[in-house]
């Protein structure tokens, strides 16, 4: 470990003190509460509602947390691909629908109440075999760029 001079140990606890600051003041103007009533507009123009996310202005930076939806797999105009990665982890919870993902090329099918959980930079897609359109929650970790 280190040794700090003295003046380095000062500086640090400046730092410290000035971003305690800085935090108590960015609490304070970030929300609380969501209600209902605001998720449930936002789900029905969009399909998908960021609930909390440090980009929309709440005090949690380290994840994320959404509704979102999937069409039926036979009204997509997608093509089957590898799908997509990311730096993040993912844990996506099913509300409705059926289907399976297929992360770092292994198959696992999911229902109703099924959890799928996704490794940092691993290769997924969800594919909804069903015939109603598939409602998950889900939250990430970490920091996305801010786009």
């Amino acid at each position: 470990m280190p040794v700090l001079r003295p003046e380095e140990h000062d500086r640090l606890n400046w730092q410290h003190q000035t971003y305690a600051k800085e935090e108590v003041a960015r609490r304070q103007k970030s929300p609380i509460h969501v209600p209902a009533e605001d998720i449930e507009a936002q789900y029905a123009q969009r399909g998908k509602v960021y609930i909390i996310d440090p980009r929309i202005g709440f005090n949690q930076r380290s994840f994320r947390f959404w509704i979102g939806s999937h069409l039926p797999d036979n009204q997509t105009k997608k093509k089957r691909t590898l799908g997509h990665r990311h730096n993040i982890e993912a844990v996506i919870y099913i509300l409705r629908g059926h289907g399976y993902s297929v992360i770092d090329g292994v198959r696992y099918d999911w229902e109703p109440g099924d959890f799928i959980c996704v490794p940092i930079f691993a290769w997924h897609r969800h594919v909804n075999t069903s015939d109603e359109i598939m409602l998950y929650v889900a939250a990430t970790t970490g920091n996305k760029p801010n786009k």
